[in-house]
């Protein structure tokens, strides 16, 4: 049985890589060193982080983070790039992660642009609270 966290990661990056406006982009699972520009577009997806609380009786509260990374090279308006991109990734991701949920919804969104190199790069980070109620003691 696949667990819901690597349901959700899978879920979501087959939906990006499947859509054609991000026929371009390569993935790269969750990163934490420098990307080399000649490797971009570039997306990934993880889920970070997760909470439980108990919610009364034997219901149990899980809400885990799904974070999509992408960077980009700039192709013109670097920012107006990046949140074009950010329309394009909630609307797809909302609807995968619907099914495998209760509740989901998008918590933070988050852009930067470098300018060290040759050309300017960019990065956007959205961050999607995914709600589960489970029983206690059992998470799937």
């Amino acid at each position: 049985m696949t667990h819901y966290r690597t349901a959700y990661r899978n879920a979501v990056k087959d939906a990006i890589a499947g859509d054609a406006a991000f026929g371009d982009f390569t993935f790269l699972p969750a990163w934490s060193q420098k990307i080399d520009p000649s490797q971009l577009p570039v997306f990934g997806v993880a889920t970070p982080s997760e909470g439980s609380s108990r919610q009364g009786g034997d219901t149990v509260h899980r809400v885990t983070t799904v974070r999509v990374a992408m960077k980009v090279v700039e192709a013109g308006d670097i920012e107006a790039e990046l949140d074009d991109l950010s329309f394009d990734i909630e609307a797809l991701v909302l609807p995968v992660l619907e099914p495998l949920s209760h509740i989901v919804e998008l918590n933070s969104t988050a852009t930067s642009t470098e300018a060290g190199g040759e050309r300017k790069t960019g990065t956007l980070v959205m961050d999607f609270s995914v709600t589960r109620f489970t029983d206690a003691g059992n998470a799937t």
